[in-house]
């Protein structure tokens, strides 16, 4: 099947073109903000430059991402979003029901990311005391606990 050229038709538009004909086209977020300071600058407005920067840099690797921040702008998002239904009056119940899940399956991943961080800054302080101590110990007790706990891993 071909499809018809839209500049085959001029003047034709479609009615929802038409009706949006009369309204000047908005600006966009970065737009809007380009001489505004930023703490002027609405926290769902300021999520959404972040991430129009984010997409203009270069790809990074796991090991780069922030997780921990990326997890709360998720959040910070939700919890806009969330507001945002709860206020409106068009918003259906299964909208609100859907929003609030949202924000406790947030709450859920933002706390088991802070427990995880938790544990693993113990573990961290933990094998710098080990490091330590081990310094103070004769070299062939140090060398029997490192084969013994390399062969915990296999």
């Amino acid at each position: 099947m071909d499809y018809l050229d839209p500049d085959d038709f001029e003047g034709l538009r479609a009615p929802s073109e038409q009706w949006n004909a009369s309204i000047p086209p908005q600006p966009s977020v970065t737009e809007r903000y380009l001489t505004t300071q930023l703490e002027d600058i609405p926290v769902a407005d300021l999520i959404d430059l972040y991430e129009g920067i984010k997409s203009a840099l270069p790809a990074h690797k796991l090991q780069d991402i922030d997780l921990a921040q990326e997890l709360v702008l998720q959040f910070m998002r939700v919890k806009e979003l969330q507001s945002d239904t709860l206020s409106s009056s068009r918003s259906k119940g299964s909208d609100k029901t859907s929003a609030a899940n949202a924000v406790a399956t947030m709450l859920a991943h933002l706390t088991r990311l802070q427990t995880e961080l938790h544990t693993a800054e113990r573990y961290k302080a933990l094998e710098t005391i080990m490091i330590r101590q081990f310094k103070k110990l004769p070299a062939d007790v140090v060398e029997e606990f490192i084969n013994e706990y390399e062969q915990l891993g296999t």
